[in-house]
């Protein structure tokens, strides 16, 4: 049930719902709802599967009364979630046992019927508290599908420190949870139960059973770190590597994917750690605490000799306490947005696909940087057949940003002015197609105004590089969509304005099981790369040749592939399209391009010639 109490959104259910009429659970469809599951998809796939499926768990019904929103349990005979027949005096009762809570909680648990409620009077501690979490238990999904349709809680969930789960409302069930995001150790916790919901045990009890797991979790952590701090580790001979995967079903994890296929072609044992790199990103701190379990366990069962990431710097996933304990080298594989770090251990090394970034990488600290070129994690044995159905492919993402994050961006450097210029400025200037100029150049030749930190050069940098990138392909894209172009890209929608002419190409996101389809029916591939990518190309550039595809790139990378005899050439907008409409026509040259293409990246340009890059500049053998 619900009242008109400042913090729960009376205002959604009540437009849900008309006066008098009940409606089901999977009736109930509400803004928030679906402002929910969106964010959730996004960062939480386990949890938005629980919410999505959550009709079938429960038959709840909703009721729009006299300005409170009722909810029961389609059962006979009728029975109230809060149970009892006067709901504003149990609402009241409940308000006050709120108000109770001691403000140094660290550990708030929800468990039972009335969590819509309540939750809506505790989250605003999330705020006001940050070192509290909260935990919400409830017996089906459905009962959470129901809070999720009455509060818009992405904000909140974007702390870290709000937690979700279905699960019996007994003492192991809570425990069990309790486990799941590994919230031991806190030093007051609160257990709410709703007025229907009877424990197993007394709460004196379940605080002494708290307190016993507490000790037994922080006992193994101890003796965890110190068994991988004693272990003898061998620095030059590497039997086993751990990989961590923040890129699961996004093109990142296809790297990750191939350097395992190569570690295993040369024996060394692998393991994969999926991560999510969203709630990484969101609540680095809380995420590692969720994961650390587990991750003790891997490393304990495990005990690799080398560490590999893709993208994130490996402290901030670990913890600087495991990672000290685990005293072997590991490797940061880096394109061209790197989140910022300046804390680097003597162990660390830093493959940069970009030469340009070795200089940036060693004023952060890096003790060890080097360049590898990025290379194909797809290679066919031969060339795909196509049918050259659709003239021109353009797979990849814009890298814009929306206009809602280009706004946030630009208020946070309210009162500099010059620095506001310079951003415009910037954008216009890398948006024409020039291979002369990029970004590194630009910078050095027209020094950022008006920074004071590091971290702040980083994000201009980091937004230099996706607007100027953006703009660049936006508008060379532009200028070949009426020779049939096909966009693939999962960013283009937020990018691209409603009217925008490349919204007639696109295709919407290419799945990474439906990429190789693309070289059945694309006649050319082009690729265009970020204004970042000078030294080193990108990802497309090998996968591309090395599915047989005919690939028309800008860049001066002759040393990788020679030039109209591996790959096709542009430095500018109309040789760019002189060449589409010649190689359209002349099939047959394609194919012989296509084909040598295609073997020079197979003999050459395939992650197990990038592991003897890394054996070199790492002084590691694979064995």
């Amino acid at each position: 049930m619900v009242d008109r109490k400042p913090g729960f959104s009376q205002r959604i259910l009540e437009e849900a719902l008309l006066p008098g009429e009940w409606i089901s659970l999977s009736q109930l469809m509400t803004p928030a709802l679906e402002n929910n599951l969106a964010y959730l998809n996004v960062i939480d796939a386990a949890l938005h599967r629980t919410i999505q499926n959550a009709v079938k768990s429960e038959e709840l019904l909703f009721q729009n009364q006299d300005g409170l929103i009722r909810c029961r349990i389609q059962v006979e005979p009728e029975q109230w979630i809060f149970g009892g027949t006067s709901p504003q005096r149990e609402l009241e009762a409940i308000r006050r046992e709120i108000m109770s809570i001691p403000a140094d909680t660290t550990l708030l648990i929800l468990a039972g019927n009335a969590c819509g409620y309540v939750l809506a009077q505790t989250l605003s501690s999330l705020a006001s508290h940050p070192e509290r979490n909260i935990l919400v238990i409830e017996p089906t999904a459905a009962r959470l599908r129901a809070c999720f349709a009455a509060m818009d809680l992405r904000a909140w969930l974007a702390k870290g420190r709000l937690h979700f789960i279905v699960s019996e409302i007994n003492v192991e069930g809570i425990l069990r949870a309790v486990e799941r995001f590994n919230l031991w150790g806190a030093k007051r916790r609160v257990l709410y139960r709703s007025p229907e919901t009877q424990l197993d045990c007394t709460l004196d009890e379940f605080n002494e059973q708290y307190e016993k797991r507490s000790t037994e979790h922080q006992t193994y952590r101890v003796k965890a770190l110190s068994q991988l701090n004693q272990r003898e580790t061998n620095r030059t001979n590497v039997k086993r590597a751990l990989l961590i995967d923040c890129w699961p079903g996004a093109p990142g994890g296809l790297h990750i994917q191939a350097i395992q296929r190569a570690f295993e072609a040369r024996s060394v044992q692998t393991r994969l750690f999926p991560l999510n790199r969203y709630q990484i990103d969101s609540y680095e701190k809380e995420y590692r605490r969720r994961i650390e379990l587990s991750l003790l366990s891997l490393l304990d069962s495990f005990a690799p000799d080398l560490l590999i990431s893709y993208g994130y710097h490996a402290p901030r996933i670990l913890g600087e306490a495991i990672y000290e304990a685990l005293r072997i080298p590991c490797l940061q594989v880096v394109s061209n947005i790197a989140y910022y770090d300046t804390k680097y251990y003597a162990e660390e090394y830093t493959a940069l696909i970009e030469r340009n970034l070795i200089h940036i990488f060693k004023k952060r600290g890096a003790p060890h940087p080097f360049f590898v070129p990025i290379m194909a994690d797809i290679c066919a044995n031969s060339p795909a057949p196509t049918d050259r159905r659709v003239p021109i492919v353009f797979v990849g993402n814009s890298l814009g940003l929306t206009p809602a994050a280009v706004e946030a961006f630009f208020n946070q450097w309210k009162g500099r002015d010059a620095l506001l210029q310079y951003f415009k400025k910037a954008e216009q200037d890398l948006s024409d197609f020039d291979r002369r100029e990029n970004l590194y150049n630009y910078i050095h030749n027209n020094p950022i105004p008006q920074i004071q930190t590091g971290q702040e050069e980083y994000e201009v940098f980091r937004y230099l590089l996706c607007q100027g990138s953006a703009a660049r392909r936006r508008t060379l894209l532009e200028s070949i969509a009426p020779m049939g172009l096909a966009l693939f890209g999962g960013d283009w929608d937020g990018y691209l304005a409603p009217n925008a002419p490349l919204r007639r190409c696109w295709r919407g996101p290419l799945p990474l099981h439906e990429e190789s389809k693309t070289f059945a029916h694309g006649a050319l591939f082009i690729n265009i790369h970020s204004v970042g990518h000078v030294t080193g190309p990108n990802m497309r550039f090998f996968n591309a040749a090395g599915m047989g595809g005919l690939q028309i790139t800008d860049g001066k990378f002759s040393n990788y592939l020679q030039p109209e005899s591996e790959a096709v050439y542009y430095q500018s907008r109309n040789e760019l399209m002189e060449k589409i409409q010649y190689y359209l026509h002349h099939p047959n040259e394609c194919d012989e391009i296509r084909a040598r293409g295609q073997e020079r990246v197979r003999n050459e340009w395939t992650y197990n010639h990038w592991m003897n890059w890394i054996s070199k500049e790492m002084k590691l053998n694979f064995v």
